[in-house]
């Protein structure tokens, strides 16, 4: 995340004056919250996973939605601070995304109408895309190269 807020001043995408910044700092640091909160459930034995699956979907999950929800709320913006992307919003997404793909379900944003919004408006942010299409591009590349022969 500390890369992250280096680019992100570097970008122009994290503000210049400290409270803002203090908002978006705010909100990367959910994220990391919500990260440890979940890597546990993906190295536990498979018996235990239901288990912490419903408490992540149930108890987790929804706390930081409903917090991240109730920030778009209060900017009123659609994005977390201001009118265009910040770290905050790149920061909350790729997890978003994680999340949602792999572990609860897309629908799990349905209650967040805001948080959903901000999602789908990323996940077509030109520059977003373009960086997932070079990644995706860039992967399949590794996968089709031939390592060295015996």
């Amino acid at each position: 995340m500390g890369i992250l807020r280096y680019v992100g001043r570097l970008g122009k995408l994290y503000p210049e004056d400290p409270l803002a910044g203090l908002a978006i700092d705010q909100i990367v640091g959910a994220v990391e919250d919500m990260i440890v909160a979940t890597v546990p459930y993906l190295f536990a034995p498979e018996a235990d996973k239901p288990l912490m699956k419903e408490k992540l979907e149930q108890e987790v999950y929804p706390r930081f939605f409903s917090a991240f929800e109730n920030l778009l709320k209060a900017d009123g913006k659609g994005f977390f601070y201001g009118q265009h992307l910040t770290i905050a919003d790149l920061a909350v997404y790729p997890v978003l995304q994680w999340i949602t793909t792999s572990i609860v379900g897309k629908e799990s944003l349905d209650p967040y109408p805001l948080l959903k919004a901000l999602f789908a408006t990323i996940e077509g942010h030109e520059k977003v895309k373009d960086y997932y299409d070079y990644e995706r591009r860039r992967t399949e590349e590794k996968e089709g190269e031939v390592g060295p022969t015996s």
